[in-house]
């Protein structure tokens, strides 16, 4: 079981990834758990998919933070998640960006 964490805000999350990841009764495929400071990720997902799957946690979580959460549709969150990983794919200049 493979652990990172990343900083969202002022709140450190633990990315843990695991095999069949439910919620009750339902599969999914991340779960964003503020009140435990966690990401969890299913091992199962190809590359693209996890990292799509972490962006939409932390696009949550920052709706979350902007007390937006309400009025913020899913369909929404997918598609900004869908489109970080694009523009960070067509642009690797990006990863390399260095502080001046």
């Amino acid at each position: 079981m493979a652990e990172n964490k990343i900083k969202i805000g002022s709140q450190t999350f633990k990315i843990t990834h695991v095999t069949d990841l439910h919620n009750g009764s339902n599969e999914l495929d991340g779960w964003l758990q503020p009140w435990k400071s966690s990401i969890t990720l299913d091992t199962r997902l190809d590359v693209f998919s996890t990292r799509q799957t972490l962006w939409h946690e932390i696009i949550h979580q920052l709706v979350n933070l902007a007390g937006i959460k309400e009025v913020v549709p899913e369909s929404a969150i997918d598609s900004l998640s869908y489109g970080i990983i694009q523009i960070l794919e067509d642009n690797k200049f990006i990863r390399s960006l260095k502080e001046n």
